[in-house]
């Protein structure tokens, strides 16, 4: 999965590895790495419009929340209702509400 964020200013992909990484479109550069997102690999990924808030999908069933900072991307929040892997999360564009499917 890979999305722009709302602002233009980064490409977000989630990578069969687990770990979710930023980069800036113009250049490639990387931006940030979230090591380890999930540990059977990402599947899915979607970013609040301010992009403080990146929620996760991976193949293990679980939705992650992140906070998205300059300098640290912490893990704020787990969902677990999922019996499979997470084929899509989708944010809302009020950042109110986010859907999941697996």
């Amino acid at each position: 999965s890979i999305v722009f964020s709302r602002d233009g200013k980064s490409i977000i992909s989630a990578w069969n590895d687990g770990v979710i990484r930023a980069f800036t479109p113009l250049t490639g550069k990387l931006i940030y790495a979230i090591p380890n997102a999930h540990n059977k690999g990402c599947s899915s990924l979607d970013v609040t419009s301010n992009g403080k808030i990146l929620v996760s999908g991976g193949v293990e069933g679980q939705v992650r929340v992140w906070k998205i900072e300059p300098y640290v991307q912490s893990m704020i929040g787990v969902l677990k209702e999922h019996y499979g892997p997470i084929e899509s999360v989708h944010i809302n564009c009020f950042d109110t509400e986010v859907v999941s499917a697996s």
